[in-house]
């Protein structure tokens, strides 16, 4: 719903959204000017890494 710039499910029903497909899957999608992309696997995975170096840096001074 952030891509489309939406709050409630209603208001997504009508907006257009961009789509990357990479071996018939769908890898990201964006808002319809293209400016706005969500790529899941990017940013959950830059997501884990933070956390593993907080977790990492946590134990290290707790030590």
């Amino acid at each position: 719903m952030q891509v489309c710039r939406v709050d409630n499910w209603d208001q997504l029903k009508s907006s257009k959204v961009l789509v990357e497909i990479q071996h018939g899957k769908v890898v990201a999608i964006a808002d319809i000017s293209g400016d706005n992309w969500f790529n899941p696997t990017k940013e959950f995975g830059a997501m884990d890494m933070e956390k593993e170096q907080m977790e990492s840096a946590f134990r290290d001074n707790s030590k």
